[in-house]
């Protein structure tokens, strides 16, 4: 270095610039990279050909690009020269799941409290006066975040998400995901009304939601006895997805299926999702569909379909849990009858309708009497239960001439509708049992023991429907886990009565035990994944059983009886007014949600939405 002003001797040679606080590291790398440099420009210049490394690895390159097109080609995927050079490693790693919330941030105005420009220009007042206050700060704010930006705000580039999507990532083959799109299609979704997945062909759904095709593919693996760990990794993506766009603004109608398959079939996160299905749709208007629906408006008709099978997911989930609904009953509800009148309506709007209308009537039982599940009903009240009898009993005669054969699930609506039909029945009945103890039997009402055995009776009815119809044991594999929910709440409430209550109701114990047995070997049988919520409840079942039966024996030896069914037990606890998922507490032989590591652990169960 001359009069110690940069550059060097070392670096002017080099042509390099010359930066004083390099380590020494840092300078043995520089001369490294040179020295390279140095050796492949001498080899270029002294040789009259192109070196034979370059040949070797110019060729390798060629022959990795052509097997990776001719891969992509088998796939139905775009060519290699449409994928980005410059994109790194990582943006191909994390796919899909980094990619929503980029574009939540990125495109649709994100969350900031920042307003949409800068300043604000003086504009002209919105001429509508009647708007929800939301509106008006956002008029008078400007702030982005409160933007109402309704359905698909963005342009999706439905390309770029194919090629970053769980399949193309390798997380299952394109090949597998063809057979559960297939699988999913041309029969699960029938059990949800043949609505939820549109599209023709997988690339299809691909394109336009990935939510949805990672939805279908989990619960199709759901499905196949074949699956389990591909259902765990389907699984765990599709928690990815629904956690990663949890505060996106940008959604679209698939998005809003997705999320409906997912709380129609995964008991462990059933809940939540119902719940964020219901904001959303919310949000994007759904509510005020069914209006332009019955005027002919095909996008509407969609929406006011969503929304109603929301309404039933909704109150199936207050049944099940025993918690007031989310969703309340309106006029577009009351017109279920207009709907399925509708120029678009098709058979699927009948099932639909049939649901939407038994909740109707189910809906008012709480907000009579309400969710204490250890208060008996009060006396004067009590007669109100015959009322509800009565209008189940009308809806099951309306409903049974009225839903046809299904051209996949033969007679499942109407085996379906007499399912429903007894739950309700069960439902409304068994507030008979709420807040009773074993010693207060002898002071029973006699409008609660009509009650307690039009209880029985509908739980007996509801298991020998179930083994003895092909068409709803051989749904068991397809089923939503609102009707498992139900089947064990009926068969544990079948068993706590015979056991604690012999006196109340005569019941034939053997009778009960038998038919409860062969629920237990039709679950038990399924082919289905190992997380099949099915196998956990037959198996439970089996070891309640056993504890009952030994309880029996012992009794009539004069024995102490099983703790479990001590005479102690408060009966409403697990039977009239009570949740049916708190009759899973009693399960505690084993996991009821026993889905891969990573999902939530908490159980959750979530409403059936059609016949």
């Amino acid at each position: 270095m001359t009069n110690e002003v940069p550059p060097c001797t070392r670096c002017h040679a080099r042509g390099l610039r010359c930066t004083l606080d390099k380590n020494l590291q840092s300078l043995i790398d520089q001369d490294a990279r040179y020295a390279i440099w140095k050796f492949l420009e001498h080899e270029e210049q002294t040789s009259n050909h192109t070196p034979s490394w370059k040949k070797s690895l110019e060729g390798q390159v060629i022959q990795l690009q052509n097997a990776v097109n001719v891969l992509l080609r088998h796939v139905e995927m775009p060519s290699l020269s449409s994928y980005n050079m410059h994109s790194s490693p990582d943006d191909l790693n994390h796919g899909d799941s980094q990619q929503s919330p980029t574009v939540a941030v990125d495109n649709d105005g994100d969350l900031s409290m920042e307003p949409t420009s800068r300043s604000i220009q003086p504009a002209a007042l919105d001429s509508d006066i009647f708007t929800p206050p939301m509106n008006s700060l956002y008029e008078v704010t400007k702030l982005r975040a409160l933007r109402n930006l309704g359905e698909n705000p963005l342009q999706r580039d439905s390309l770029n998400v194919m090629e970053t999507d769980f399949i193309s990532r390798g997380v299952i083959s394109y090949q597998k995901g063809q057979e559960l799109f297939q699988y999913f299609c041309s029969r699960l979704d029938h059990f949800l009304y043949g609505i939820m997945c549109p599209h023709q062909t997988l690339n299809d759904a691909r394109q336009s939601s990935t939510l949805l095709t990672v939805s279908v593919c989990a619960v199709a693996a759901l499905h196949d006895p074949a699956c389990s760990e591909i259902f765990e990794s389907c699984h765990r993506e599709y928690l990815n997805l629904v956690a990663s766009t949890m505060f996106s603004r940008a959604r679209c109608l698939d998005d809003l299926r997705a999320l409906v398959i997912g709380a129609f079939w995964l008991s462990n996160i059933s809940w939540t999702l119902s719940g964020h299905a219901i904001r959303i749709a919310t949000s994007l208007n759904y509510h005020q569909a069914f209006s332009k629906a019955i005027e002919g408006s095909t996008e509407h008709y969609e929406k006011a379909q969503i929304w109603y099978i929301l309404y039933i997911v909704d109150h199936h989930s207050s049944i099940l849990y025993g918690r007031p609904p989310i969703l309340h009953e309106q006029e577009a509800l009351r017109q279920w009858d207009s709907f399925t009148k509708c120029g678009l309506a098709t058979e699927a709007d009948v099932r639909i309708s049939s649901q939407v209308s038994l909740y109707l009537i189910t809906s008012r039982l709480y907000e009579m009497f309400g969710g204490e599940t250890t208060r008996p009903i009060p006396a004067p009240i009590i007669n109100q239960l015959r009322v509800f009898n009565v209008e189940l009993d009308n809806w099951c005669m309306y409903w049974s001439n009225r839903l046809q054969k299904h051209k996949v699930l033969g007679d499942f609506p109407h085996g379906g509708m007499l399912l429903h039909y007894h739950f309700a029945k069960i439902h409304v009945c068994s507030y008979a049992f709420r807040g009773l103890r074993v010693d207060t039997t002898q002071e029973i009402s006699s409008e609660l023991k009509e009650n307690a055995i039009i209880a029985i009776s509908s739980a007996m009815s509801i298991l020998d429907l179930v083994v003895s119809r092909p068409d709803l044991s051989n749904s068991l594999v397809g089923m939503h886990i609102y009707f498992h929910t139900m089947i064990a709440f009926t068969a544990l409430f079948l068993i706590k009565v015979t056991t604690n209550f012999p006196s109340l109701v005569p019941v034939d114990a053997e009778q009960v035990f038998g038919l409860i047995e062969r629920i237990i070997c039709a679950l038990k049988g399924l082919r289905a994944a190992k997380q099949h919520l099915g196998y956990h409840i037959g198996e439970g079942l089996e070891k309640l059983l056993q504890a009952s039966r030994e309880g029996q024996r012992r009794a009539n030896g004069h024995l102490h009886s099983d703790p479990a069914f001590d005479s102690g037990e408060v009966i409403g606890e697990v039977a009239g007014g009570a949740s049916p998922t708190d009759f899973f507490s009693s399960l505690d032989f084993f996991d009821l949600v026993q889905f891969p590591s990573g999902a939530a652990s908490q159980p959750m169960f979530l409403p059936g939405l059609y016949q």
